[in-house]
């Protein structure tokens, strides 16, 4: 079966189609930017053989449509006072703009939303195995680096929630294996500055952040079981308005052809501890359920073993340098490096002596001695050239040396003891809870028969022939790495700490991704990396709320006023 070519079938098909069953009452726009595969060996920085590894950067951002305001109501109040009571004015016309599809052109809009995330797939692992006791991942890893909300929703619809998942349940159902790996810490924002200090945010608590990320790996675990499983493509198991405290469990038959792995560490804690703290979750389908253990564990070894390396790695000892990636902003990727570090410093307690570079003597002597004729000089300029690739083999030399020394170290450390003492690190013992999920899918052979088959949701699923892991999900367009981290760069520093600020930040920062993204694959390529969900009416809306919403907001608004009224009938007795 060959690939299809068409762009509903991608990771923006699938996405736009998930995010269309909320019932928005506005305008939504995606954008969705990937990068070239790069490869990379920074993932396993202390070993002297790293696996072949290709790198791709995932930029995912939601942003919703507002009302239109007048500039007067915008300016006649202070900062603070003129947020929220903008909030309040966008959540009612929304709806009303939305039920008449009137929504006007102009109107503005604000990012809500946005998952930054990477890809590491290793090609032709599984190619070489042998029984070499190094382990070496052959699985690919989807690391969800940073993920964060605005709180700017004119709708009380969970978004965030809605969007992550969705991801994640592309990679999970379109890869035939994969490793899904976060560290859950809270913090006030992570992707939209200030966003914190706006009224309508609510950042959760470690202890809260833990049991919301568990929940939405359950709720992937249930819908991609279904997605593979179930013969029916009318069957779908998306939690209608929102409601993710109910799972459906009619189609919980979990086949043993779809292996689903899921386990969670929080760093200091025992499991019971754990269990109290996050509670019993979500069912899962029969079959499956938590372990609790660190992310790449002695037990993770099964589905990593393959070697890409096996005469090279044959002579060194079973080490973390080459059980443990080095993700990037990771509490693990700092603790290995100092693990290393530190036993760099014991070993070499004096300032390490450098050596003279004397290539420029002897290039300038050898110059002095042939500037006699042509034939010198171009002898020379050989002689020149050939020391700058002994200098490079030098480097690579001193890089391997050092590499092999690192190896050596952590080989020392047990898995068990690096994350017993990850417990103690600052960032795990600070006084708030953090922790560590992980949902693997492994490879298995029927999978893949059900895979090609087309779900009008989620699209025909990439052909698992295909060679490598990032040719199954990067058929929409790639930028190079170097535009991305100047786009995520630029979304970091937009200030979210008002509303206004927020709507000119989200305009800049868009004109700006377009000007980027249009530049280096063309107009063409720009509209391949949106798409939009244009606002449903008022007849959609009930069907698919009950007629709830617009109650639920008005309620809402009335509960926020009525201190106010109350303050008024107190001073009408009064006189």
């Amino acid at each position: 079966m060959s690939t299809p070519s068409e762009p509903n079938l991608s990771l923006r098909g699938h996405l736009l189609s998930s995010l269309s069953s909320l019932p928005n009452a506005h305008r939504l726009s995606l954008t969705i930017l990937i990068s070239e595969p790069k490869r990379t060996s920074s993932l396993f920085p202390h070993t002297p053989h790293p696996p072949k590894c290709l790198q791709q950067e995932y930029l995912v951002v939601l942003s919703s449509d507002l009302a239109c305001q007048s500039d007067s109501d915008s300016t006649r109040q202070s900062d603070d006072e003129a947020n929220k009571s903008t909030l309040t004015e966008d959540m009612l016309v929304a709806v009303e703009a939305g039920s008449s599809k009137s929504t006007p052109k102009s109107a503005p809009r604000v990012l809500v939303s946005a998952i930054s995330a990477y890809l590491y797939t290793f090609p032709n692992s599984t190619a070489t195995a042998t029984s070499t006791s190094q382990p070496t991942h052959n699985t690919p890893i989807l690391y969800i680096s940073k993920i964060d909300s605005s709180g700017y929703t004119p709708q009380p619809l969970p978004f965030t929630r809605h969007l992550i998942r969705s991801f994640l349940s592309y990679f999970v159902t379109s890869l035939p294996s994969v490793r899904v790996q976060l560290f859950a810490r809270s913090q006030r924002q992570y992707l939209f500055a200030n966003s914190a200090d706006g009224p309508l945010k609510k950042v959760l608590g470690g202890a809260g952040l833990c049991k919301w990320w568990k929940g939405v790996y359950e709720d992937v675990c249930v819908e991609v079981t279904t997605r593979l499983t179930s013969k029916d493509k009318s069957t779908s198991t998306a939690i209608p308005n929102g409601d993710e405290g109910k799972v459906q469990t009619d189609s919980q038959t979990r086949d043993e052809n779809i292996p689903l792995e899921v386990k969670y560490l929080l760093p200091g804690y025992d499991e019971v501890e754990a269990e109290n703290m996050l509670g019993t979750g979500r069912p899962l389908p029969q079959g499956l359920e938590w372990r609790y253990e660190p992310p790449f564990g002695e037990s993770s070894l099964s589905t990593t073993t393959a070697s890409t390396s096996p005469s090279s790695l044959q002579s060194l000892p079973p080490s973390l340098a080459t059980l443990i990636p080095s993700l990037p902003d990771d509490p693990k990727t700092r603790f290995l490096e100092e693990l290393v570090m530190d036993a760099s410093a014991n070993a070499h307690p004096h300032t390490s002596v450098v050596e003279p570079d004397t290539s420029k003597r002897t290039d300038s002597s050898e110059d002095r001695a042939g500037a006699a004729n042509a034939d010198s000089i171009e002898q020379s300029t050989t002689l020149a050239m050939a020391k700058v690739k002994t200098r490079k083999t030098k480097e690579a030399a001193e890089d391997g040396s050092l590499r092999r020394a690192a190896h050596v170290t952590l080989s020392r450390v047990s898995s068990s003891e690096f994350w017993e003492r990850m417990g103690f690190r600052q960032e795990c013992a600070s006084g708030d809870v953090t922790g560590f999920f992980t949902l693997e899918r492994s490879k298995s052979g029927q999978v893949t028969q059900v895979e090609k088959e087309d779900d009008p949701a989620l699209g025909t699923i990439r052909d698992p022939s295909l060679r490598s892991a990032a040719a199954r999900t990067t058929k929409a367009p790639q930028i190079r790495q170097e535009i991305t981290d100047r786009i995520l760069t630029a979304l970091t520093n937009i200030d979210f700490a008002t509303l206004p600020l927020a709507k000119e930040g989200t305009e800049i920062w868009i004109r700006q991704v377009r000007s980027l993204v249009g530049g280096e694959i063309g107009p063409e390529g720009w509209e391949q990396c949106t798409a939009s969900i244009d606002a449903k009416d008022e007849d959609v809306l009930k069907q698919m709320t009950g007629g709830g919403l617009r109650r639920k907001q008005r309620e809402e608004v009335v509960t926020m006023l009525q201190p106010r009224k109350k303050k008024k009938a107190v001073v009408a007795r009064a006189g």
